[in-house]
């Protein structure tokens, strides 16, 4: 990791100087250029074998040079060159009893993708620190029943989501603005091991909201996202003028803090006791997961439960290796390997990092209750340092002109930690 010239600071609030200002600078930006019509747009139909309805995906793209983004052209030391932007649209052709999304429900996303390279010897992807980020914001709308002129209807469209859902865009690009800070610039790069189960926890979908919500809790509290939390906070509270007199009320309302807070309370026996409930129901949804054969009718829903959980390590543990054994094997053109051997590792070293992988992925699936346990402290620990973190954030909210709230949130932080530090997300 480089020695960062400020990084003491950043990482008392975490949030980097001049994150908050160039966040909301390329959102104007944005809006600007689309009003204006400065942008590109394509189309594409969607494979009908990945979505239900009948779907196709529109691309709005348009960039934002450091020469728009005024006197801040830089995080810490990290100077922007520029943002390539592509707001993704999905049209989706939804039967016509369907309730159309308001402004509010259209956002589906968004994503840092940076150019990288593999480093074969050392096991890890390295992220190009060029000063120039990609951006894709993804929103998802009904097709329109009548005939609209397209260019100008989807332009509409996504101007008025984007002004609708101001703070909620800012903060999502302070999140990604702040992964390619920390991936790009600060880290440099991603070991296998860390992006092999990043990569597991991202897909992770095994049909039963319980385990599905435990997985995504897995990803909530990857190192990598961790480290943004902060930043997407500060960035939607800079765009609504959140004054220190109001704090607490915002950060206990914030949606990061409530997913912060709800992964803190999880625990393993909550899981099986909402699994045991959700088998009790007449409307089971674990049971139209697993079916009705004849093998599941012969078990209790105790034994039931115990082999769904034990399934569910076995298949993150799998897609774990799959994204490993990707990332290791050698690329091949009809039959020819693409890498130099002088640019990979051995063979040797590859079998002693995958072995390494797997001695852990064993211990996992041969005791699933230990793997959950050991996360269930994980996520105590994890978010309430993220949840206390968030509380120094009250240092970056606009200035009151009387605050008497400064000094009682001080004493209370030092007698209880967690009610000062209300406060909660986003999602990616």
């Amino acid at each position: 990791m480089k020695r960062i010239e400020g990084f003491k600071s950043f990482e008392a609030v975490g949030v980097p100087s001049g994150l908050v200002e160039i966040s909301g600078k390329v959102y104007e930006i944005l809006v600007k250029k689309l009003k204006d019509g400065f942008y590109s747009i394509n189309e594409e139909q969607a494979d009908p074998d990945v979505y239900k309805y009948p779907t196709r995906h529109i691309y709005i793209q348009t960039n934002v040079s450091a020469k728009d983004l005024g006197d801040v052209k830089a995080i810490n030391d990290y100077d922007i060159k520029e943002f390539d932007i592509m707001v993704n649209l999905d049209v989706v052709d939804y039967p016509e009893d369907m309730k159309e999304d308001s402004p509010a429900e259209r956002m589906a996303g968004a994503g840092y993708g940076p150019k990288n390279s593999i480093d074969r010897k050392n096991f890890k992807t390295v992220y190009e620190d060029n000063g120039e980020i990609d951006i894709r914001i993804s929103l998802r709308f009904f097709e329109p029943k009548e005939d609209v002129q397209e260019n100008q209807y989807w332009e509409r469209m996504v101007i008025e989501t984007f002004e609708y859902n101001k703070s909620g865009i800012i903060s999502n690009l302070g999140h990604e603005v702040m992964h390619a800070y920390d991936l790009g610039h600060v880290k440099g790069g991603e070991g296998h091991y860390n992006s092999s189960r990043y990569a597991a926890y991202s897909n992770m979908r095994f049909g039963i909201k319980a385990i599905d919500s435990f997985f995504f809790y897995m990803y909530y509290t990857t190192r990598c996202e961790s480290i943004v939390r902060n930043a997407e906070v500060a960035t939607a509270m800079d765009a609504q003028g959140i004054e220190q007199s109001k704090f607490a009320e915002y950060l206990s309302s914030n949606q990061t803090y409530k997913m912060l807070k709800e992964v803190q309370a999880w625990t393993y026996e909550g899981m099986v006791d909402e699994m045991e409930a959700d088998l009790r129901s007449e409307k089971s949804e674990i049971r139209k997961v697993v079916g009705s054969s004849a093998d599941i009718s012969k078990i209790s829903d105790d034994e039931l439960i115990e082999k769904l959980l034990a399934m569910a390590v076995h298949r993150m543990n799998e897609e774990s290796i799959d994204a490993l054994l990707d990332r290791i094997k050698v690329p091949m053109f009809f039959g020819v390997p693409m890498i130099d051997p002088e640019d990979d590792a051995t063979d040797e070293e590859k079998q002693e990092y995958y072995n390494a992988f797997i001695k852990v992925a064993r211990k996992d699936v041969q005791d699933p209750v230990r793997y959950y346990k050991n996360k269930e402290k994980f996520f105590h620990e994890t978010a309430g340092k993220l949840i206390k973190k968030l509380g120094k954030l009250f240092s970056l909210a606009k200035p009151s002109d009387s605050n008497p709230l400064h000094t009682k949130i001080s004493s209370k932080t030092k007698k209880n930690e967690s009610r000062i530090t209300k406060w909660n997300d986003f999602g990616h």
